[in-house]
């Protein structure tokens, strides 16, 4: 997982946090593994799911629910934050205010950490995973055929998509693509949405939800 996509993934899981923890007074938020480490090394797949089980227990408006396996065998965690709470995936198809996480959708490639792993990337220095899943397959590019269990389950699980025209909705593009080859700003994907050509090419697919 790119750092921009784990730096989004992690403020949403920490908003929920945080609005748990103004309201308790409860301890310190937990830390992912790039912030424990002052951002020398990532998160193993294990270690995302210990950060993501602490955010659960601190926020009630978060649930942890699962899409699937990887190849591997590990599970392919979902995180809902919601208000009010929801605690399955037709409860958060239903539900017109959520966000909607997996923070590690390729834990067998995350888990291949090198440091001859995108050698060109400044950072972090201990190393990073590989864009591989465990089958060797590039998951951005598998929604056709969906022969990965990991694209499987994501398209089992459903799709909602959020207009860009929102608030803050265009900071989240940018967060996860800032300049990037093949991006959706270098596309000009964001454009599309926000002007509404998008619209009717998202809404016709299959499980699309498009969310007001």
């Amino acid at each position: 997982m790119r750092l921009e996509a784990a730096l989004v993934a992690s403020c949403a899981l920490l908003a929920g946090c945080a609005v748990a923890q103004s309201a308790r007074h409860a301890a310190p938020l937990p830390l992912t593994a790039a912030e424990g480490s002052g951002f020398t090394r990532t998160s193993t797949t294990a270690e995302v799911e210990q950060f993501v089980d602490a955010c659960v227990a601190v926020s009630p408006r978060l649930a942890r629910l699962s899409i699937g396996t990887s190849t591997k065998g590990r599970d392919l965690a979902l995180v809902v934050a919601a208000e009010p709470p929801v605690r399955s995936l037709a409860q958060a198809r239903a539900s017109g205010k959520l966000v909607v996480v997996v923070p590690d959708y390729n834990p067998d490639g995350n888990d291949a950490i090198d440091r001859k792993n995108r050698a060109d990337q400044n950072g972090p220095v201990e190393g990073v995973g590989q864009r591989a899943n465990g089958q060797g397959f590039d998951l951005n590019r598998d929604f056709v055929k969906a022969e990965a269990p990991e694209t499987r389950g994501l398209l089992a699980a459903g799709t909602l998509v959020v207009p860009a025209d929102q608030p803050l909705a265009r900071l989240a593009f940018v967060l996860l693509e800032p300049t990037s080859d093949d991006g959706f700003g270098t596309w000009g994907l964001l454009s599309s949405v926000t002007d509404g050509a998008g619209r009717e090419i998202f809404a016709a697919r299959r499980g699309v939800t498009w969310i007001e």
